[in-house]
């Protein structure tokens, strides 16, 4: 009988420890991907027809020099750009001679990704800030600029912008390349809603992986918080 006691005691510990490791072992936390955001630094070229309502002759589009910055989390479906574009002058014969424009935007980025191949598409909108100047001479004067602006001087226009579009980029481990469509509309003559600009862009960009700006800051406030405090 004791014998039996002490293979039923020994059977019980066995069970118990056995138990006990399987349990530890369902309670063992899953590792999860830490969370990361990506800093975006591009540069390219752009087309545009430069002020649509009044580059009104076919083929005389503007060559611009691109530059962008993009952020965004890699757990969010969006993420925000800032981009800048300055225009190679060009004339507008007969109407308009040394032409300058230029472009400042921001704009948000709602996005679709592709895991096969790494690619995103996706939606563009946001506001821009676009100038236009140049030497209105006020010869075929077709859309009777003469009525807003002086004959046989440099002129200038400033307007803002509502963007809207679609853009595509593919990338190479932290390089991508990258292109995208959009229309600026603007406000003609103070209070005409028009399409004000057609942009074609495309380039290079290289992204930085890095800590999300809102958990960093939160490690820097929650550090400075606890220096104020002795642990007793």
């Amino acid at each position: 009988m004791k014998r039996c006691g002490l293979y039923f005691i020994s059977l019980l510990l066995f069970c118990s420890i056995g138990f006990s490791q399987t349990k530890q072992e369902t309670k063992t936390p899953e590792t999860k991907k830490p969370k990361t955001a990506d800093l975006g630094i591009g540069a390219g070229l752009a087309g545009s027809s430069v002020f649509l309502a009044q580059n009104v002759k076919e083929k005389n589009s503007a060559l611009g020099y691109y530059g962008t910055l993009t952020y965004g989390r890699s757990d969010k479906p969006y993420r925000a750009s800032f981009e800048y574009t300055h225009y190679r002058n060009i004339n507008i014969a007969p109407t308009w001679l040394n032409v300058k424009a230029s472009s400042a935007e921001a704009n948000l980025h709602a996005i679709w990704r592709f895991h096969k191949v790494k690619s995103y598409l996706f939606l563009i909108s946001g506001v821009s800030y676009n100038v236009f100047s140049g030497y209105f001479t006020g010869k075929n004067d077709f859309l009777n600029l003469a009525s807003e602006f002086p004959l046989e001087q440099s002129v200038s226009k400033k307007w803002w912008g509502f963007n809207a579009g679609l853009g595509y980029e593919l990338y190479y481990k932290n390089l991508c390349g990258f292109i995208t469509y959009k229309m600026r509309v603007g406000m003609v003559k103070g209070s005409e809603l028009n399409i004000m600009d057609v942009c074609i862009s495309g380039g290079v960009r290289y992204n930085v992986t890095m800590t999300p700006i809102g958990i960093a800051l939160k490690k820097i406030f929650r550090g400075t918080r606890n220096r104020y405090y002795l642990n007793t």
